[in-house]
């Protein structure tokens, strides 16, 4: 078997696709950028400090992300009987995502910021950021390329 590598650089290349209209760049790439600085607390020696600013700016990361898709397609207007209130929730009900490793990040996000309760390990936190990177990555195609909708 040949062994063969490709250049980082393919990773940045521009994707096109014949249908919808191109999305400005900063919508999908601040919340990876969000998500590199959280990775690099990871890298540091870890500290009860450091694990809650890792917790913050991984809910930042989804959050952006869900702020951008609902800018683009206003789930909250679409008209579905029995539509559920909460994004979260839409999404879900639309096959878009699956909320429950989201709505645990919250909750220690709320814990963490509100009532001052210690954050999870580091092996926990490297999980959040591997589920935060895998989040992005499952909504990426939404934000490259939107695909116009008429009802």
């Amino acid at each position: 078997m040949v062994e063969r590598w490709l250049s980082p650089e393919v990773l940045q290349w521009h994707i096109e696709n014949d249908s919808g209209w191109p999305v400005q760049n900063d919508l999908r790439s601040r919340s990876y950028e969000i998500l590199a600085h959280a990775e690099q607390v990871l890298g540091l020696p870890p500290s009860e400090l450091a694990l809650v600013d890792v917790i913050t700016s991984l809910r930042r990361a989804i959050d952006r992300r869900l702020r951008a898709l609902n800018s683009l397609y206003s789930f909250r207007d679409i008209p579905i009987r029995d539509r559920p209130r909460d994004l979260l929730m839409q999404l879900e009900s639309l096959g878009i995502i699956r909320s429950h490793m989201v709505q645990k990040l919250i909750a220690i996000r709320n814990a963490v910021e509100h009532e001052d309760i210690a954050p999870p390990d580091h092996e926990a936190c490297k999980v959040f950021a591997e589920f935060t990177w895998y989040f992005l990555k499952s909504t990426d195609k939404m934000l490259h390329e939107v695909i116009p909708v008429s009802l």
